[in-house]
C-alpha cells in the first residue's frame, strides 16, 4: 500500500499504536451505531456515545472530538483510538511477498513489533471471531498498544488498530472488542478487465532527447499532444504519427523548465505552467506571446513549486491550480481564473463540507465541454462551478481499492471519466460516477529499478497524463525510469 498508515503517519506523530488489552474492568456498551465505509466495503456497530469517521477504514474513538480535529499528538487521560481496516492482505500490509497470511503476515508482524515497540510480547496466533490471528501487545513512550491481524480467508483480513495511555485499553477492553467482532468487510466482486491497444510508442527514457513526463492534451480535431521533459511538446496525429515538435531544449528553457502542464486554447494556442510560478502563452509554433507569474501566497501569486495545473474554458479564460503550504496541510489547492492577457478574476479554495476536508494531494484538473471543473484529490473528484466555487462530489463506484488514489483522470466528449489508479488499472465510469469497465495491469518492479523492462501490452507503471479523443479511445502517457510509453487504447464493454 502506497501510504502506509499504521507504522508511518501515525507512528511519526504519537509513536504508537495499538490494540486492546484484555478486558476486566467495564462492561460492554450497547453498539447501537452502524459506520459504512464510502466504499460499502466495511461496516462497523459502535456504541451511541462514540464518535467515528472514515480513514483508510473507520476510525473510532470515545472522544468524538478528537476525530473532528485529528489532534493525536497528545491523547486525554481517558481517551482510546481505534482504527479498523478490511482489504486484500497484500494492499493492507504492502509487504512485497506473496500475499499469504501465515507467512507475509507474520513476517511484517514481527518487523513492525520491533520498529515500533519498546516492549512487546507476541505476535502470539490465536483464534478470534472464528478466525486465525496475530496479536502482538506491547508498550512504547508510556502508551500501551497492541496489532491485530485478522485472517477473513480468500486473501483478505482486517487490521486493527488501538492505542491509549496506561489503563484506557483495558478499561474500554470488552466494548472494543465487541467492536471488532462487529466488523464485517465485503470484498468486491471480480471485475471485468477488457480492452485492447490501438497503437504504442514506446523508447528507452533519455533526457537529451524526447521522454513524456506526463500532461496529454487532446485537441478539437483529435490531435495528440505529449509534454517531454526538457524537449518540447510532441505533437501525433490520432494514428500515432509524428507530426511536429513545438519547440526544443533551447525554447523549452525558455518557458523556464519542462512543462508541469499545458492547455490547448479554442483559438489553437497553447497554455503551460512550470513550477517556476510561471504561466506562458505561446503560438503553435512555440514563440511567447505573454508570460507572469511570481512566487507568494497573495492572491495572483503562486507557492513553491507551482502552479501545477492548468485549463482553459470553452470561453477562453485560464484556469490555474495552485499548491500553496499550509500549516494545517502539507499541501492546498487553490483554483486561480485568469483572462488571457494575464489579470487575475476569481480564485477559489475549494472547501468539500465536513471536517479536515480542504482538497489536499497533488490534484489533477480537467476541463468539461460544459465550463465545468473537476478536480482531484488523492481519493476522490469533484466538480467546480468557476462563477461561484461551489463543489459537487462525482460518488464513483466503489471499485477502486481503498488504498489506491487517482494517479490522473480524463473526461470524455460524452462526460465520462477515465481515472488512473497508483495501482495500475484504468477505470472508466460514467457521468455520474457509474462503473463501466476497465483495463490495465500495474508494472511490479523494484524501488526505483535502474533498468526495467519496457511496457507489455496493458501495462502502465505511473500514468502522468491521460485525454479521450472523439471517438472514446484513451490516451496515456507513462514511464518506469527506463521507459516511456504513449499509448491509445480503448475499453471493452
Amino acid at each position: 500500500m502506497g501510504r502506509r498508515w499504521s507504522v508511518g503517519w501515525l507512528v511519526i506523530t504519537i509513536a504508537v499504536i495499538g490494540m486492546w488489552m484484555p478486558p476486566q474492568v467495564s462492561a460492554q456498551d450497547p453498539l447501537t451505531q452502524n459506520y459504512t465505509t464510502s466504499d460499502g466495503r466495511l461496516t462497523v456497530s459502535y456504541p451511541e456515545t462514540w464518535g467515528a469517521t472514515e480513514f483508510f477504514g473507520v476510525m473510532l474513538s470515545n472522544d468524538a472530538v478528537l476525530l473532528e480535529t485529528f489532534d493525536f499528538e497528545t491523547l486525554p487521560d481517558d481517551v482510546f483510538l481505534l482504527i479498523i481496516a478490511g482489504g486484500p492482505i497484500n494492499e493492507l500490509i504492502d509487504f512485497g511477498g506473496s500475499g499469504t497470511f501465515e507467512e507475509d503476515v507474520l513476517a511484517f508482524a514481527q518487523d513492525e513489533a520491533d520498529d515500533t515497540f519498546t516492549e512487546y510480547v507476541g505476535p502470539k496466533i490465536e483464534e478470534f471471531g472464528g478466525h486465525t490471528a496475530y496479536r502482538t501487545i506491547g508498550q512504547s513512550g508510556g502508551q500501551e498498544a497492541i496489532y491485530m491481524y485478522i485472517d477473513l480467508g480468500g486473501g483478505n483480513m482486517l487490521e486493527v488498530v488501538v492505542f491509549a495511555n496506561e489503563g484506557v485499553i483495558q478499561q474500554y477492553g470488552k466494548t472494543i472488542e465487541a467492536v471488532v467482532l462487529s466488523a464485517q468487510y465485503h470484498a468486491p466482486a471480480e471485475p471485468v478487465v477488457s480492452g485492447s491497444v490501438i497503437w504504442q510508442q514506446m523508447e528507452r527514457f533519455d533526457y537529451e532527447d524526447f521522454a513524456p513526463i506526463g500532461s496529454v492534451v487532446v485537441g478539437p480535431d483529435d490531435t495528440i499532444y505529449v509534454a517531454g521533459y526538457y524537449s518540447g511538446i510532441n505533437v501525433y496525429d490520432s494514428e500515432g504519427d509524428l507530426q511536429e515538435v513545438i519547440g526544443d531544449t533551447q525554447l523549452t528553457n525558455r518557458w523556464s523548465g519542462y512543462a508541469e502542464d499545458f492547455a490547448v486554447a479554442p483559438d489553437g494556442t497553447l497554455w503551460v505552467v512550470d513550477a517556476n510560478q510561471h504561466v506562458t502563452h505561446i503560438e503553435s509554433n512555440g514563440e511567447i506571446l505573454h508570460t507572469w507569474g511570481e512566487l507568494g501566497q497573495d492572491s495572483g501569486e503562486f507557492g513553491e513549486y507551482s502552479p501545477g495545473q492548468i485549463e482553459v474554458t470553452p470561453d477562453g479564460r485560464v484556469v490555474i491550480q495552485d499548491r500553496q503550504d499550509s500549516e494545517e496541510f502539507y499541501t492546498m489547492t487553490r483554483i486561480q481564473i485568469w483572462d488571457e492577457e494575464g489579470t487575475l478574476l476569481n480564485e477559489f479554495v475549494p472547501q468539500p463540507s465536513g471536517p479536515n476536508s480542504t482538497i489536499t494531494g497533488y490534484a489533477d484538473i480537467e476541463m468539461g465541454l460544459d465550463g465545468t471543473l473537476y478536480i482531484a484529490g488523492d481519493y476522490e473528484i469533484w466538480r467546480m462551478d468557476l462563477h461561484t466555487g461551489t463543489l459537487s462530489q462525482v460518488r464513483l463506484d466503489p471499485i477502486m481499492s481503498s488504498y489506491a488514489y487517482i494517479d490522473s483522470f480524463a473526461i470524455s466528449s460524452t462526460g465520462h471519466l477515465v481515472v488512473a489508479s497508483s495501482e495500475g488499472g484504468i477505470y472508466w465510469f460514467d457521468a455520474q460516477g457509474g462503473y463501466i469497465s476497465q483495463y490495465g495491469q500495474e508494472q511490479v518492479l523494484s524501488d526505483y529499478d535502474s533498468d526495467a523492462p519496457p511496457f507489455m501490452d496493458g501495462e502502465f507503471y505511473s500514468p502522468r497524463g491521460m485525454a479521450v479523443l472523439s471517438n472514446g479511445h484513451v490516451v496515456v502517457s507513462d514511464y518506469n525510469y527506463t521507459w516511456w510509453q504513449v499509448v491509445v487504447f480503448t475499453f471493452e464493454e
